[in-house]
């Protein structure tokens, strides 16, 4: 074998100078693949590379793979890979620690799947009463005017504020539930739905509704949802009566068991005891109009979801309090200043 080291070339015998060359040259450059080697072959650079590149791919997925979700079909990450995360970052554990924003959920509302039930039943052809009075509808003669008016609208501002949600609209009278449309993105096809003779023709208003049969009818649809969106259901009362076949709480766990929350609005002028208790399962809410702008107040509240309003509630509580805090900045007087005032005074 002839090796060169620096410039002069020399002759070696393996089985002398072996150790010699080990110690002449550096390891990374000794290529030793014969099987008379007797050292541990040095690891070259891209075998380095390739193992950290092989742990940063395992680190990833494992962190992905660590999603699950909860029971209130939201994305949430387990604490075991939440502790990991806080350990490379260096925050602190604990539930009063910085680092818990990593333990919260993946909220992802973006996408609102909500059907809208209707009470088309016999009380929908009473007077309207206090819900013409600065409403969508004040020259109204019944309840049916105003809430077919009231869910025209309704849709029209629904797609403004979530684009790329899906509606669906349901209809309760002679104690059965009737799909008007199914879920999907088109204003158009929902609106025409509600321009139909089922919907818009008054005379069709008849019998007693069954919210039972209703929230049967949309937990069906709503449980083929993708779990990545809310599942939401809005009912607009007209009457304060519910005629069902069967137990209704048996209906509203159902519901509640794949996530949907439920709330209404009331036109009766007057609370239904098993509408509020549907509501309270299902963590929705529940008003009764007092009139018409309150109406309008209402369906307005209920365009953005429940956590989008609770964020900006906390958007706006944060602007005040900066608000608050700048002007007693400037009202206050630094203490400077008061030492020169009462210097100024002790001088006069």
């Amino acid at each position: 074998f002839f090796w060169t080291c620096g410039k002069q070339p020399f002759s070696i015998t393996v089985d002398q100078d072996l150790k010699k060359i080990a110690a002449m040259l550096p390891s990374a450059s000794v290529n030793r693949t014969s099987s008379f080697s007797t050292s541990v072959p040095a690891v070259r650079r891209e075998d380095a590379t390739h193992a950290r590149l092989m742990t940063n791919a395992n680190e990833a997925s494992s962190v992905w793979t660590a999603l699950a979700f909860e029971g209130d079909d939201t994305l949430g990450v387990s604490s075991a890979k939440v502790d990991h995360r806080q350990k490379r970052k260096g925050l602190p554990s604990g539930p009063d620690a910085i680092g818990t924003a990593l333990t919260r959920r993946l909220i992802r509302d973006l996408i609102r799947y909500m059907y809208i039930i209707l009470d088309l039943s016999s009380a929908a052809l009473s007077d309207p009463d206090h819900l013409c009075t600065g409403g969508v509808a004040p020259s109204a003669k019944t309840r049916h005017a105003v809430l077919l008016a009231t869910a025209v609208t309704y849709v029209r501002e629904f797609y403004d504020q979530n684009p790329i949600s899906h509606l669906g609209i349901v209809i309760l009278k002679d104690g059965q539930a009737q799909l008007l449309s199914s879920l999907g993105g088109s204003p158009s096809a929902h609106l025409s739905a509600l321009a139909s003779p089922s919907a818009s023709n008054p005379g069709l208003c008849s019998g007693n509704a069954s919210l039972m049969n209703g929230l049967e009818c949309v937990g069906r649809s709503l449980s083929a949802a993708p779990r990545h969106g809310s599942r939401e259901i809005l009912i607009f009362s007209s009457s304060l009566r519910s005629d069902d076949p069967g137990d209704l709480t048996g209906a509203v766990d159902g519901v509640a068991r794949i996530g949907v929350r439920v709330s209404a609005i009331g036109l009766t002028g007057a609370e239904v005891y098993a509408i509020r208790r549907i509501c309270d399962m299902t963590g929705g809410s529940y008003a009764v109009a007092q009139d018409g702008a309150h109406l309008k107040k209402l369906v307005r509240g209920h365009l953005l979801s429940v956590r989008t309003r609770m964020m900006m509630v906390m958007i706006s509580r944060m602007k005040s309090d900066i608000s608050t805090r700048r002007k007693k900045k400037v009202n206050e007087v630094s203490p400077m200043s008061k030492w020169v005032s009462q210097l100024g005074k002790r001088l006069k």
